[in-house]
């Protein structure tokens, strides 16, 4: 039997908001994914499907714990052991280098296996850009090293890299990782990545800020919150407020209206609320104004499930919201479909669930230590990098889309996907709206 193209109108509004659709909806109406971690069983006799859960983080309680040495000293058995395993193979193997901790450990930990290694790091001829870091890491390490440029011209393969992604996901970075694979299947045929790293031990600012604003919550009274330091952070320079963010742009008015909004209403949302809203790039107001009249409606949050775990330390379990969507629907979805286009295997060590797991079960201070992050991490890193890589923080990872949106091709590309006639046509959003956004 066929399926009628056609598009799931209630996954827009999850779209908008995190950029892409958790599982197990898609953008397309009836066409569903088998959920990460799940089996599926149909029974032909009956004609009934089963689905079942074969994987999941598990929530430990607070201790006891091995002492720090003995989970240092597994952390690095695990580890190595991952790299070992994800580099077998009949064809060559090589990696992803960036300039930060994870692909620079899994760099420096395959060198340990082989003397012969082809390295490659993507770059925007951009002062955003970590390629000088990477290729003074390989050059360190003994690598071959590649470097490849995202030049104005790659906008003209967009079409082509959104019909290899099937399931869209809205980061123009998916341009980068696409060029990327494309030169890497010119030197080998698999390729280590340094992804997972952030989801098992908090490697993102947004841990960071949601972990600070639950001992916030403990401390300040709901009340005081709202009437006081709400409104005192409202007044805040936004040039000021920026200082304490670790954004891949400047804040601006709006960014600093959702980090004040944030914090007011932390009290009134749930763990899996709060890290969506810190997350989200519309908020709900946003989302209902940009539709057109017929499908306001679509501005909701009922899509948000509440927190699969409750209890356990409050970090694991804001980690594992991660293995719930943005890992499967998102990070790995956009690099996996980008090197398959491309007939590359990428391969990601900390995803062996041995370290998963191991991770879910140590203390949060060897994760989030202060204002250090991946702790364990680094310690390992110490070992095995210079000191510098150790120590770097993390920069995101973004596209400098600033850098390329007065270029004719990507301005052209843009009149053609927001044309009025064409969002008029579709229905879904206000054409008005879109324009005005547009103006900004």
């Amino acid at each position: 039997e066929s399926v009628e193209r056609a598009c799931n109108a209630k996954a827009i509004d999850s779209y908008l908001t995190l950029r892409y659709v958790p599982q197990p909806e898609t953008l397309f109406e009836g066409i569903r994914v088998l959920p990460a971690g799940h089996k599926l069983r149909y029974k032909l006799a009956t004609n009934e499907m089963d689905l079942e859960r074969y994987w999941d983080v598990q929530m430990h309680a607070s201790g006891p714990y091995q002492s720090e040495g003995e989970l240092r000293e597994e952390f690095e058995s695990l580890f190595m052991d991952s790299v070992r395993l994800t580099m077998r193979s009949d064809v060559p193997v090589g990696a992803y280098l960036s300039g930060g901790i994870d692909s620079s450990i899994v760099v420096a930990a395959m060198t340990q296996f082989t003397d012969k290694l082809n390295t490659f790091s993507i770059g925007f001829n951009s002062p955003v850009d970590e390629t000088h870091q990477a290729r003074a890491l390989a050059k360190h390490l003994g690598t071959t090293h590649h470097e490849i440029n995202i030049t104005a011209d790659d906008f003209d393969a967009l079409p082509k890299v959104l019909y290899h992604l099937e399931r869209p996901v809205g980061d123009v970075l998916v341009l980068a990782y696409s060029k990327l694979a494309q030169e890497a299947a010119r030197h080998v045929k698999v390729v280590l990545g340094g992804d997972g790293a952030d989801e098992s031990y908090a490697g993102y600012s947004f841990h960071k800020v949601i972990c600070w604003a639950e001992t916030y919550r403990k401390l300040m009274p709901r009340a005081i919150n709202r009437y006081g330091v709400a409104p005192a952070l409202d007044a805040i320079p936004v040039w000021l407020l920026n200082k304490g963010f670790n954004f891949p742009a400047y804040l601006g008015k709006s960014g600093k209206a959702k980090v004040v909004d944030f914090l007011r209403h932390y009290y009134d949302r749930n763990l899996h609320e709060n890290y969506i809203t810190l997350r989200a790039m519309w908020d709900l107001d946003e989302r209902r104004n940009i539709y057109s009249e017929e499908f306001a409606h679509l501005a909701t949050t009922d899509w948000i499930r509440p927190p699969r775990h409750e209890k356990g330390p409050f970090l694991d379990r804001l980690l594992s919201l991660q293995f719930e969507d943005w890992l499967q629907d998102n990070l790995l979805h956009r690099q996996e479909k980008s090197n398959m286009a491309h007939s590359i295997e990428l391969r990601s060590p900390f995803l062996d669930h041995r370290l998963i797991e191991q991770a879910f079960r140590m203390p949060t201070n060897l994760k989030l230590r202060g204002l250090k992050d991946k702790y364990i991490e680094r310690e390992l890193g110490r070992k095995l990098l210079p000191p510098k890589n150790a120590k770097r923080s993390k920069n995101p990872f973004y596209f400098p889309l600033e850098e390329f949106h007065k270029n004719p091709k990507v301005r052209e590309l843009l009149s053609l996907t927001l044309d009025p006639q064409r969002i008029a046509r579709r229905g879904y959003f206000d054409p008005a709206k879109v324009k005005a956004l547009q103006d900004k």
